[in-house]
């Protein structure tokens, strides 16, 4: 808003967007993160304004009122968000010393002026307090050599002002004293249902190189045959499981595990949490191993190596944010590293997983509170858990369909380039026709230009009833689910091996979109294909992805007012969209037994248009559209 160099307001937000380009900012629980870019000719000016912010702000007070509002806006677009209002239930309950206690956003109340105390007088101590070269960290990226962008630094820069600023490192506690264990239930506004496992941990920061953390959250998380997720849904009692780094800070971490319940599993809160614990004690005793920790240290070796080109903007903003982590030389590669199996440092992370250091959240819009929490007046409250409770969590299921996850078949085996028949001659980049039969056509292109072994595979299955009516969509779009749902297990262990399957209602069809390394898009394609041939399912999973749906459908109008807008866009502009009040009209009337027959009609009636693109040559392409000839040409 105006620098001693460069006084007028938004002169450097009009000099970036005069010269093609664009600008951002945020701030994090640790730091703010200021990025822009621009056409090249133009980085030298607009690196002369970018450093004036930090040298030589002006804070005009004619403007603070204006971003005070801007602020308190932002603040109250979201007030309904269950995300925002949970966290500020989790604020109340984290030790003040700790500064995830604090407000994060900020409101007219908060940024009032105050007798002898002026928000702007506060700003100006801000600045003074964190704004100094010594802990501050910038990245360049333009065309210049090196020496000329290192010129251009100190020309600019060098006047930021060094401080001498000591950051605090010293570990704090993540929650209130004698708090845990506890168990802390908040209402939601969407009609959801969550229970969150939250275990307080040291700071993972020191322990970037090994990462024990990430060792532990991607087994807890694992969603294949016989993980806690997979049982849980055999149960009926999980749509979903997250585990990973809730609170991270350079204070203190939390293990969070995340699952959402269906409406029975909310049902059956204790023995999910037995279950739970028994899948964090079957990792403790069985899980630890040194090819585990290999295996998936070998995918992040591979995905850094095999890592694409980003854009410019967010790749500057990403490698500025881990300097502040992580030292310059591995800068690129710090969160990729996993160094080396540390069996102690993963057994005293699993250590902390246990009923005395839990903090057990559950949030359903049906819960009532004795207490509203501050700044989102979300209902909440907190009860003890006593002893004879948290025995019952303890070896108690022994259910023995708990289980580890296999080696991955998926992780790829042979990275190399397939050989190019373009590859002395002019570039080739326009798709061809490689073969057609009855209901089939491929589309082919072999990369010569990115030379990574990875690969795309379209298939769009057109077949006009998929959305000739609001009944038939619905069928379409729950035939879709109940795949996805089937072949998770396979989908996550593919995923984990660096390859995705999306499979998508599209208005004149289904799409299956392959993406990743190319070596086993076969193996999985195949899967994928003959499970659509014979579409068999479980009556039970039917039923809950039914409820999924509705519940989906009446929680579009709980959100951001934008989000309901941006939902009925489609509908008025585009063939074979339908609205909200007409799919909840429609959804008793659809059966599982209604979406199988429609679900064998529909490959019977469809014409399949595919395209193969990447590390492939003609053959594999070939051989990939065999599988679906195989479906729909003998359909």
């Amino acid at each position: 808003l105006g620098t001693k160099k460069f006084p007028q307001s938004g002169e450097y937000q009009e000099f970036i967007s005069a010269h093609g380009g664009s600008h951002n900012a945020y701030t994090s629980l640790e730091h703010t993160n200021y990025f822009f870019d621009i056409d090249t000719t133009q980085l030298k000016p607009a690196l002369e304004r970018f450093s004036q912010f930090f040298i030589s702000p002006l804070f005009n007070e004619d403007y603070v009122e204006r971003e005070k509002n801007a602020v308190n806006a932002e603040y109250q677009a979201r007030i309904n968000d269950d995300a925002r209002r949970m966290n500020d239930v989790y604020r109340e309950l984290y030790a003040k010393e700790n500064p995830a206690s604090k407000f994060s956003v900020g409101s007219l109340e908060t940024l009032a002026d105050r007798p002898n105390n002026k928000v702007r007088d506060d700003l100006l101590a801000y600045y003074q307090q964190h704004y100094s070269a010594n802990v501050m960290t910038l990245v360049v990226l333009g065309r210049e050599p090196l020496p000329v962008l290192q010129a251009m630094v100190e020309q600019y820069f060098a006047e930021v002002p060094n401080r001498k600023l000591v950051i605090d490192q010293s570990a704090k506690p993540v929650f209130r004293q004698n708090l845990l264990p506890a168990k802390v239930y908040a209402q939601s506004q969407r009609d959801e249902r969550h229970l969150v496992l939250s275990f307080p941990l040291p700071s993972m920061q020191p322990f970037y190189r090994v990462k024990p953390d990430a060792y532990v959250s991607y087994l807890l998380g694992h969603e294949g045959e016989g993980s806690l997720l997979y049982v849980l849904k055999q149960k009926g009692w999980a749509e979903s499981l997250v585990a990973g780094s809730g609170l991270s800070n350079r204070f203190a971490a939390t293990m969070d595990v995340d699952i959402k319940l269906t409406q029975e599993g909310y049902q059956h809160i204790d023995d999910i949490l037995a279950l739970s614990f028994d899948a964090i004690a079957l990792l403790r005793q069985s899980g630890v191993a040194a090819w585990r920790y290999q295996e998936q240290k070998n995918m992040m070796d591979i995905a850094f190596r095999f890592s694409e080109k980003a854009d410019a903007m967010m790749f500057v903003s990403t490698l500025a944010n881990n300097l502040q982590y992580f030292p310059a030389k591995e800068v690129m590669r710090g969160a990729a590293l996993m160094e080396g199996f540390d069996q102690a440092l993963i057994d005293s992370v699993l250590s902390q997983l246990k009923p005395d250091n839990v903090l057990v959240g559950i949030s359903a819009p049906d819960i009532k509170g004795d207490q509203h929490s501050k700044y989102y007046n979300t209902a909440y409250r907190v009860e003890s858990i006593p002893d004879n409770k948290k025995a019952t969590w303890i070896g108690v299921t022994k259910d023995s369909s708990l289980a580890l996850p296999a080696a991955n078949p998926f992780i790829p085996e042979n990275l190399k380039l397939k050989h190019s028949d373009n590859a002395q001659k002019k570039l080739v980049n326009v798709p061809k026709e490689a073969s057609s039969s009855k209901n089939t056509r491929l589309w082919f292109l072999q990369d010569t230009q990115f030379k990574v072994p990875k690969g795309n595979v379209m298939v769009y299955f057109y077949n006009n009833q998929t959305s000739d009516s609001a009944e038939n969509a619905l069928k379409t779009e729950l035939f879709v689910r109940l795949l996805r749902d089937k072949l998770n297990p396979t989908l996550y262990s593919a995923l984990l091996g660096g390859l995705e399957l999306a499979i998508e209602k599209r208005a004149r069809g289904v799409s299956f979109s392959l993406a990743g390394y190319s070596e086993k898009q076969g193996v999985l394609l195949k899967e994928a294909i003959e499970l659509l041939q014979r579409p068999e399912f479980n009556e039970a999973r039917f039923n809950l992805l039914k409820a999924q749906l509705r519940d989906e459908l009446n929680n579009v109008d709980k959100q951001a007012p934008y989000k309901p807008l941006m939902a009925d866009i489609p509908v008025v502009l585009m063939h074979g969209y339908w609205s909200r009040a007409q799919y909840l009209a429609a959804l008793d009337a659809v059966t599982l037994q209604s979406v199988q027959q429609f679900a064998l009609g529909f490959i019977g009636n469809a014409q399949a248009e595919m395209l193969v693109y990447g590390n492939f040559e003609k053959e594999d392409a070939k051989q990939l559209a065999g599988t679906i000839q195989r479906a729909v040409d003998v359909a």
